[in-house]
């Protein structure tokens, strides 16, 4: 659900005499983000090692150093003001890092 539906669906849940949420959505938020017919994680997890559902995501290693992260961090504020919904701030990011990763 986007921000909006589960403001609307809060809303919605609101018990109107006293304002606060009904019983029922109070129990449904303990289990919110829970899929129970979803795939099961890796053995680590106490699920099956592969399914046909199972998805394997590698760990990669970072392009960029330390010092380059802190470089990142000064000259790029990720909730600075935005015209197009934060994609400026990300093609710039983008931008900086291929900079970065160039000059090496």
């Amino acid at each position: 659900m986007t921000p909006v539906q589960l403001w609307v669906s809060g809303l919605n849940n609101l018990d109107e005499a006293t304002g606060t949420l009904s019983n029922s959505a109070e129990s449904s938020i303990d289990a919110h983000g829970i899929d129970y017919e979803g795939p099961l994680p890796s053995q680590r997890f106490n699920g099956e090692t592969w399914n046909e559902n199972s998805v394997e995501v590698p760990e990669i290693a970072c392009p960029v150093n330390d010092t380059q992260v802190h470089q990142l961090r000064t000259m790029v504020n990720p909730l600075g003001a935005s015209s197009s919904y934060g994609m400026d701030i990300y093609c710039r990011t983008v931008q900086l890092v291929e900079n970065m990763l160039e000059i090496e």
